[in-house]
């Protein structure tokens, strides 16, 4: 398990003007500024690189270059088209997340919103889907050098009216290279893939607005398709090591088409009701049932086996087209009872239920939880909170390739949760909170899924001073499933314990407009225990993993007043870091320092120093160490 600590953005933290009397308030008048607009442009510098680059790029993936770190505009024109505008973005120029935002109002007429955003996903760490590490091949059979960009466009009519109409569109899609598995009886061989898909979703609906009862009803209907090419033209030996039945099979070229695509209409309705003072209620429900076509086109040449009848073939041509409907209902319900003044009671239930209609397959899917609880006010600072929660489905789908019987695999979900809970407040400066899950079940849809479970969650904050807070957060997980799915005796146990503590101090005298300190420390423990099988052999093994774990984050931001003229630059430092023992010890630090200045009016100077450094004992070859600067200019109104 890898554990990445993300450093605290420095704060930007804004002087305040001392509050005019009332005589010099009443006499002058205050004009706000026709807009608002905001600049950041800079540069990063990366140094030399050392180590892995490929897990730098996993783990940080932040280039060097030109960047528009910030924009922000915003304006009241107080037209009779527009009320108010506002445009944001952040992080353009190569990083591998950048946002923009658009935001126009006239208030009675309408509000548009616009949103975009683009996420660049790389993961080719040597140690992860690597069966032939410990002959020292540093090459992962899964990796991703993807991109994924999402924006979405909604106008809402007549806001704040009792019927407000809305359309709106969403388009998300993904591209990329990386490497995959071509999966035959017998062996694998790592292959590379293109990936690509997309999905359009246009919708539109009404929303009512009365005193007493909110209703939305949305109608909409979407597209998407799902592709990926699969293929290579070298010789590959895949990683079965040995030969079978006195052949070595063998890889000379494939070229696999993967094509999805698929149209669905849904209709939504969502509505919250308040009939009384002390009641409230509310209920949702979604249908959708996509009609989805399915293509498969395969060549492959080499030396390939199937047993039985043992058989080597040279080459192999697989054509697949299907079709396939699928229904898919989602409902709730759920209300809020406050028969007295210190007791609320509150009631939700929640069932799914989707299913595919298919020649060649088969999924059905069940799955229902009700949850009730009451809380208590005992007095003005102590309230107790009791319930229950039950969860129940079932589940029929194809057994995967492994399984000891072809066919068709049923399984059942069945848990029961008893729910505890104090808060207790003392005055202002005190709070403490103490959550509670004892769960205990007969059967899980996956080995993993927690079944006999005890969790319990402590926060605490402590306002020592005005300037000074501290606070407290804490968790525990223990979760057993002795048998979890009854299919394999003795195989599916699986234990798991996780221990989480965290402290945090926040010290900002006067605001903190002269020194603002953040720290926090954290530990975690986590344990898991579980048999596995092993694919070449279907013999059983054991995966016992430990983590042990230290975290801290300190920042330190603090005003450099100059007596006599009005050039205050402002000094960030700090960092964070991570280390753990045990199954796969890793150390991860990340320094910081950070300037920022004024250097004319409206116009502010800023340096920024990072260094990024992560080393693993167990493997060294994925250790990386770098540090970057970034210079920028911001200029604002």
């Amino acid at each position: 398990m890898r554990r990445l600590i993300l450093l605290f953005t420095p704060l930007c933290l804004l002087a305040q003007d001392a509050p005019k009397s009332a005589a010099s308030a009443e006499e002058s008048i205050v004009v706000e500024p026709p807009f608002h607009s905001s600049v950041e442009i800079g540069y990063r510098w990366l140094g030399q690189m050392h180590g892995s680059f490929n897990t730098y790029r996993s783990v940080v993936n932040l280039g060097e270059g030109p960047r528009l770190l910030n924009f922000d505009f915003s304006m009241a024109p107080s037209h009779k088209w527009i009320d108010s505008f506002e445009v944001r973005a952040a992080n353009w120029g190569g990083d591998p997340y950048n946002t923009a935002t658009l935001r126009a109002v006239k208030q009675g007429a309408y509000r548009l919103n616009v949103d975009y955003r683009n996420i660049q996903y790389f993961n080719a760490l040597p140690t992860f889907a690597n069966p032939f590490l410990e002959t020292g091949v540093l090459q992962s059979q899964r990796t991703f050098d993807t991109v994924r960009r999402y924006s979405d466009v909604e106008l809402e009519l007549l806001p704040n009216r009792r019927f407000q109409p809305f359309v709106g569109y969403t388009h998300t899609s993904g591209s990329g290279l990386g490497v995959t598995p071509y999966v035959l009886s017998f062996n694998e061989y790592p292959v590379s893939t293109d990936l690509r898909d997309r999905t359009d979703t246009v919708r539109g609906g009404v929303r009512i607005e009365t005193s007493r009862a909110h209703v939305t009803l949305e109608q909409g209907g979407y597209n998407f398709s799902d592709d990926q090419r699969v293929f290579t033209t070298d010789r590959n030996v895949g990683n079965r090591t040995t030969p079978f039945s006195g052949q070595t099979l063998v890889l000379n070229n494939v070229e696999q088409l993967y094509d999805i695509t698929g149209k669905a209409m849904y209709s939504k309705v969502h509505a919250t009701a308040n009939p009384t003072s002390w009641f409230d209620l509310y209920g949702q429900f979604l249908f959708v049932q996509p009609k989805i076509e399915t293509n498969l086109n395969e060549s492959a040449q080499g030396l390939f086996a199937q047993n039985p009848p043992l058989q080597f073939f040279p080459s192999r041509t697989f054509l697949f087209a299907a079709t396939a409907k699928q229904p898919h209902t989602r409902a709730g319900a759920g209300f809020e009872l406050r028969p007295f003044r210190r007791l609320r009671i509150l009631d939700s239930w929640v069932t799914d239920r989707l299913h595919t209609a298919s020649s060649l397959d088969r999924l059905d899917y069940n799955y229902s939880h009700h949850q009730i609880e009451a809380l208590v006010e005992v007095t003005d600072r102590l309230t107790l909170r009791g319930g229950h929660r039950i969860v129940w489905g079932d589940s029929r789908t194809r057994t995967p390739e492994l399984a000891a019987v072809p066919g068709l695999e049923s399984s059942e979900l069945k848990r029961q949760t008893a729910l505890m809970g104090v808060a207790y407040r003392a005055a202002q400066k005190l709070t403490f909170n103490v959550d509670a899950e004892i769960a205990s079940g007969d059967s899980a849809y996956f080995r993993t899924s927690l079944l006999n479970y005890q969790r319990v969650r402590i926060r605490s904050r402590y306002q020592v001073r005005p300037s000074l807070t501290l606070s407290y957060a804490g968790s525990l997980l223990n979760n057993d499933n002795p048998d979890a799915r009854r299919n394999a005796p003795g195989l599916d146990d699986y234990d798991a314990v996780s221990i989480d503590n965290s402290l945090t101090l926040v010290f900002a005298p006067d605001n903190g407009k002269r020194i603002r300190v953040i720290g926090e420390y954290g530990r975690l423990s986590w344990r898991s225990d579980i048999l596995y099988l092993v694919p070449q052999t279907l013999t059983p093994e054991r995966s016992l993993y430990r983590e042990n774990g230290h975290s801290g984050t300190l920042l330190v931001d603090a005003g450099l007043p100059f007596r006599g003229t009005k050039w205050s630059p402002r000094f960030s430092a700090g960092g964070s870091l991570y280390k753990s023992s045990g199954s796969r010890p890793t150390h991860y630090y990340q320094p910081m320092a950070r300037v920022s200045a004024p250097i004319a009016r409206h116009m502010d100077w800023n340096a920024e120093w990072r260094w990024w450094a992560m080393n693993e004992p167990f493997y060294r070859f994925e250790n990386f160490r770098n540090h970057q600067m970034t210079f920028s200019v911001r200029i604002y109104q």
